[in-house]
């Protein structure tokens, strides 16, 4: 079994969306976002998902791209509130060339 599909058992299994906005990088001399980072980032593996029929669109198979990187993001700003900024580990898995529709 893969490591990345170890991870998606552990995410299945603790019931949890891994489903985050796109936020500000906290190390970022500019107003560099989390989503451009993992944009950057190598490409780490390809995985094939099975996707099921849906309405017109047919069953078929889905060559998601990963990558993952870690990265600080920037507490959000309140008045008189001091958060500490936020590490976490980000994976992204897109389909870069889906079909129209």
């Amino acid at each position: 079994m893969s490591g990345l599909q170890k991870l998606w058992n552990i995410h299945h299994e603790l019931g949890r969306n891994g489903l985050v906005k796109d936020r500000c990088l906290a190390t970022a001399a500019t107003s560099r976002q989390l989503r451009e980072k993992l944009n950057h980032t190598p490409l780490l593996d390809k995985v094939a998902v099975t996707l099921p029929a849906k309405g017109t669109q047919e069953a078929r198979t889905a060559i998601l791209q990963v990558r993952a990187t870690r990265a600080t993001l920037k507490a959000p700003t309140r008045i008189g509130v001091r958060r500490p900024n936020l590490e976490i580990y980000s994976v992204l898995a897109r389909e870069e060339n889906p079909p129209a529709g």
